[in-house]
């Protein structure tokens, strides 16, 4: 029963470190630009950013439908509006919708 307890509770932990990373597009500015919310103090002017979609196929067979999150482009943190927060720039045009997110990209994925 402690073990279970125990890998419960490290599940949760390590899930709540991943998902530190994520947060939301809460205005579109245009196509190049939009305002983004993340946890406490997370990104620092010029952090690089990326927008990700999630897409999903609905299969006649298939229960659940199959998704992929999709990197659709990459921008920098031109501007830090306060804790929460920022301004992104994107490198590409993105048309942004409705449950669009974004991921701090870590200094080994940046090429």
């Amino acid at each position: 029963m402690t073990k279970t307890i125990l890998t419960v509770i490290l599940f949760m932990l390590s899930s709540c470190t991943i998902s530190n990373h994520k947060g939301s597009v809460v205005m579109k500015i245009n196509n190049t630009e939009a305002h983004i919310y993340m946890e406490n103090n997370q990104v620092e002017l010029g952090s690089r950013i990326a927008l990700v979609r999630k897409i999903c196929k609905k299969e006649w067979f298939r229960v659940p439908e199959t998704c992929i999150d999709k990197r659709m482009t990459e921008g920098t943190v031109t501007k830090l509006l306060n804790d929460h927060y920022s301004v992104v720039k994107f490198d590409n045009d993105v048309n942004i919708v409705e449950g669009d997110y974004i991921e701090f990209i870590l200094l080994d994925e940046i090429h």
